[in-house]
């Protein structure tokens, strides 16, 4: 799954309009091997405009399978809309959202769009700057908890595909992030397929800086902010294959292709 993240500022340094530079991004992860191309409208920046979302939409949808990453039930509709068949709930990172997931799920089971649960962190304590010490399980276990909750309730609500993210990198200590990613197979065991990234890259300059790695210097594609951060990531991808995790999302879709090759995955990324 590569990410397309689409914000006012994602293209400003490609000579380009957003729109067009959007699209552009999304056909080359495409012609790089992506089997869902998310488009991600996080909830901590500027959204974009819905006639941009169903113009980047209508673009690559004849081509790969869609995903909508967001919290705004306007902005799955209108990609749902123009042909987007995956939502990523993101409303869980959303203060006072419950509305907005009720909304969302309704969409879901009225399109038959397939659903991607996210686990959110609770926010770090006042002043905790690590959070739990390595190798506590107890984050496994209510990450675990919280996704087969969202599960079922899906499953209740009508969703008949459903994907469950433990929302790696997105915004826990790094030493609980790392007991997830040391937990995936538990987090596998009941079932449902999960997805896995690297969150906005926090994670891996800390372990970059821990291992006191020399990063070599890449030359970015216009809005990729990831680059320099490709050797963790593929660190992290492939550890995530061999724990049976189904679906990768990814900046780096060339190099994650060529990585679960060389694995020797017997079932395409992003296959249930």
């Amino acid at each position: 799954m590569g990410v397309l993240r689409l914000t006012p500022d994602a293209f400003a340094d490609s000579g380009r309009s957003p729109t067009r530079a959007a699209v552009s991004s999304g056909r080359c992860m495409i012609s790089e091997g992506a089997d869902i191309v998310e488009i991600l409208c996080a909830p901590h920046s500027e959204l974009p405009p819905p006639e941009q979302l169903v113009e980047v939409v209508g673009a690559l949808a004849g081509d790969v399978r869609i995903a909508v990453a967001t919290g705004s039930p306007e902005l799955a509709a209108a990609a749902t809309a123009a042909g987007a068949t995956l939502i990523c709930d993101h409303s869980t990172a959303v203060p006072a959202s419950r509305g907005a997931r009720e909304a969302l799920i309704a969409m879901a089971t009225a399109t038959g769009a397939g659903w991607v649960a996210l686990q959110a962190p609770a926010p770090l304590p006042a002043g905790d700057a690590n959070g739990a010490d390595p190798g506590d399980s107890r984050i496994v276990a209510e990450t675990l908890a919280a996704l087969r909750a969202q599960a079922d309730r899906l499953s209740a609500a009508g969703v008949r595909e459903i994907y469950l993210d433990p929302g790696i990198g997105s915004g826990r200590a790094p030493a609980e992030d790392l007991d997830l990613l040391g937990g995936l197979e538990q987090l596998a065991a009941p079932g449902w397929p999960l997805v896995v990234g690297t969150g906005d890259g926090r994670l891996i300059d800390e372990l970059h800086a821990a291992a006191d790695t020399r990063r070599r210097r890449h030359t970015p594609h216009p809005g990729d902010c990831h680059a320099d951060r490709l050797e963790g990531a593929l660190v992290m991808a492939v550890w995530a294959m061999l724990a049976g995790v189904a679906v990768l999302r990814t900046h780096h879709v060339a190099a994650t292709v060529e990585a679960a090759r060389t694995v020797g995955a017997k079932h395409p990324v992003g296959a249930p």
